[in-house]
């Protein structure tokens, strides 16, 4: 009875409550996204520095970077719009070779925004380090260092 009746019961109700949470957020989502959008235009010129840096010491480059809610379901193909690429923002807080976020969400660094409100969200990082391939996904609030070596993707395997 739990599974057939009150778990569907439930999970639509938190659907519809997401729902409701997301349209009334919607405008403020819209304007954070246009904010984001302008400080990343903004970045450019000094991510590029970044990388000339970092590509003549075979320093840490953020390949690419993907911040929201990941689905692997191919029938839910419509919430793979809940990611929003964050490649440029995190390149631009490489500093030494480093980069290191803290526990916070990182929906308030710049460059960001909450692409799925009330939903739980993770970064995935792909990431080149001394001409190597790594490879991280990490929570939101979970704070994040990089490069590690238990991040490293083996090829030959």
């Amino acid at each position: 009875m739990d599974r057939l009746i009150i778990q569907p019961y439930l999970r639509a109700q938190k659907e519809k409550d997401l729902e409701k949470q997301r349209e009334s957020c919607a405008s403020d989502t819209f304007q954070k996204k246009q904010e984001a959008e302008a400080a990343v235009r903004l970045m450019q010129e000094s991510v590029r520095r970044i990388i000339e840096a970092e590509e003549a010491r075979m320093g840490l480059i953020i390949v690419n970077a993907w911040y929201g809610k990941f689905v692997n379901d191919q029938s839910r193909r419509d919430e793979r719009a809940k990611v929003i690429d964050v490649t440029v923002p995190l390149q631009c807080l490489v500093k030494d070779s480093k980069l290191i976020l803290t526990e916070a969400s990182k929906a308030g660094l710049p460059g960001f925004y909450d692409p799925c409100v009330g939903e739980d969200k993770n970064l995935k990082v792909l990431y080149q380090f001394r001409g190597v391939l790594h490879q991280v996904m990490s929570a939101d609030n979970e704070a994040l260092r990089i490069p590690k070596q238990s991040h490293r993707i083996d090829i030959d395997s």
